[in-house]
Parts: C-alpha cells; sequence; structure tokens
C-alpha cells in the first residue's frame, strides 16, 4: 500500500510518495497547474501538497480540522472524504512532522529507498490500502485526467484513506499548523 508519510495531530495527514522508487522516478518531472481555490479546506477535504506555484505532483493531505489560512496560501481542495473518517482519524499519529523538523520520515531518503526505508524505520505507519472514486463533480479537464474528485475511506490491519500515486523529487509540503506566512515550508 501507499505510506502516510507525514501525521501531524489537529493539522493533516499527507501521503502521495510511491513506495517504489521508480515509480517515483517518473513523476519527478510531471507537475500540475495550480487550481483557483474554490473550496475551503476544512475538516476531511483534500488537497494537494505544493512547493510553490504550480509545482503539484501526487502529494496530497487530509485536513484534520478547519485549516483555512491555507486557502490564501494557493491550497485547493478538490475532494471530500465523504465516508471513513473515524479511519482518517485513526491514522498513526505517533512520529509526527517529517525530518528534518521533526521525528517522521524524510520524504527525499522515501523517494530514493521507498518502502524499504519506511518499513525498517517507520514500521508503525498507516497505509493506504485502496481508494474509491464515489461521484464525480464537474470540474476542469485537466484535474480528471489526474485524481477523483470525491474519496472514501476503508480500513485494514493499519489504516486507509484516499489515495494517489508517486511524488516529485523536491518536497510538496503544507506549512506547520503553527504557520500563517504566505510561504510553503517544505518538509
Amino acid at each position: 500500500g501507499l505510506h502516510v508519510h507525514r501525521v501531524v495531530p489537529g493539522f493533516v495527514a499527507q501521503f502521495g510518495i510511491h513506495g517504489k522508487p521508480a515509480v517515483s522516478a517518473l513523476w519527478r518531472d510531471r507537475t500540475i497547474p495550480d487550481d483557483n481555490v474554490t473550496r475551503s479546506n476544512i475538516a476531511y477535504y483534500v488537497s494537494y501538497a505544493t512547493s510553490g506555484a504550480d509545482s503539484r505532483t501526487t502529494q496530497m493531505f487530509i485536513n484534520f480540522k478547519d485549516n483555512t489560512f491555507l486557502d490564501n496560501q494557493g491550497f485547493s481542495a478538490l475532494a471530500e472524504v465523504t465516508s471513513g473518517m473515524e479511519v482518517v482519524d485513526s491514522l498513526y499519529k505517533g512520529y509526527g512532522e517529517g525530518a528534518p523538523g521533526g521525528r517522521g520520515p524524510n520524504q527525499g531518503a522515501i523517494q530514493q529507498r521507498g518502502n524499504a526505508y519506511l518499513k525498517e524505520s517507520f514500521p508503525k505507519l498507516s497505509y493506504i490500502v485502496r481508494a474509491q472514486q464515489v461521484a464525480f463533480v464537474e470540474e476542469p479537464a485537466r484535474r480528471a485526467e489526474f485524481a477523483p474528485n470525491l474519496v472514501s475511506a476503508t480500513s485494514s490491519s493499519s489504516s486507509s484513506c484516499s489515495s494517489s500515486s508517486s511524488s516529485s523529487s523536491s518536497s510538496s509540503s503544507v506549512p506547520s499548523s503553527s504557520s500563517s506566512s504566505s510561504s510553503s515550508a517544505a518538509s
């Protein structure tokens, strides 16, 4: 499954770096243009992580709470977890923020070593087993080719939620929960 590599309690759960480095490498230079913010980052809404303008790749995050301060920073919600919120709430939170600022996984190491690194160093991470599009909302055509608009969550022995594939070689992230600045701090 796809690991949820960054879970910051009371803020977000981030995922989207593929566990196979070769797959991550295929997505290294494939970016998705930004969308206008038309939906807010409220609890259980899903948004793309980013490292700047037009830099979205395959990393996404689920908001644990009202994070509308992210709206002004260009994080546009694209989906909503419509069932399985208890699965989102049960994601393993013990590692917290990613390295180097926290105890969690380093995104560069995930891209280089994949699941081997995560299983060896972060064995308690939750992972996504299955994702399902449950409805389609009319959106720009470019979004339809990259991600479903609404997702549901199901669980396994660890946890599961909505998903996407891999990641760019640079870190994509949302700022820390205490940040209200206009820049996106990579994690």
